[in-house]
């Protein structure tokens, strides 16, 4: 930004010259000329007449004092756009820094208690997120394998259970299976 104004300053100073030159350079050549042609010559000389000198020497004044004034306007001009320039380079400062605070207000975050970057917030998140998915998956886990567990061993706590009924009827059905013999024997020595 500063180069551009800078740019457009140094044209404009190298350029307002050149033109209120050229518009007073003007008329005093021409009056010049004019003078010279209406001169008489005498031994070799020219003869300008007093009224001609006059003319030149008030067209001349009138072309410096119009020359002074154009170099006065350029000058306040070239003061003003130097003004304009500090303040727009003040204003641009000051903006730059109101940006970089308001980048590092919004880059920071008070997250309880502590102030912190995003970053450090988002690697503090990131890790609770995955501590508490690691915890969940661990949970999960564990409570699968512990209901695995438990499921073999209710199904070898019914095979048991079922193995121990068929002893018992067995040891049951030989009980019977001796008393009757113990009693036919009972029987058979009561009879006899």
């Amino acid at each position: 930004m500063k180069v551009g104004y800078i740019i457009v300053l140094g044209l404009m100073l190298m350029l307002s010259p050149m033109v209120s030159a050229q518009k007073s350079e003007q008329p005093i050549l021409s009056n010049f000329d004019l003078m010279l042609e209406k001169a008489n010559r005498y031994r070799g000389h020219k003869v300008v007449p007093i009224e001609a000198l006059d003319d030149f020497r008030a067209t001349t004044q009138k072309a410096l004092v119009i020359k002074d004034n154009s170099s006065m306007a350029d000058a306040r001009q070239i003061d003003s756009l130097i003004l304009a320039n500090n303040n727009l380079t003040q204003k641009m400062d000051q903006q730059q820094t109101e940006l970089s605070l308001v980048q590092q207000r919004e880059n920071h975050i008070r997250f309880m208690f502590w102030h912190m970057t995003k970053t450090q917030y988002n690697v503090i998140s990131w890790s609770l997120i995955l501590g508490l998915m690691s915890f969940l998956l661990g949970s999960v886990w564990r409570q699968r394998s512990r209901a695995r567990k438990t499921k073999d061993t209710a199904e070898k706590l019914k095979e048991v259970t079922l193995e121990f009924e068929q002893h018992r009827q067995r040891v049951l059905e030989r009980e019977q299976v001796l008393r009757r013999k113990l009693q036919d024997e009972i029987n058979k020595q009561k009879t006899s």
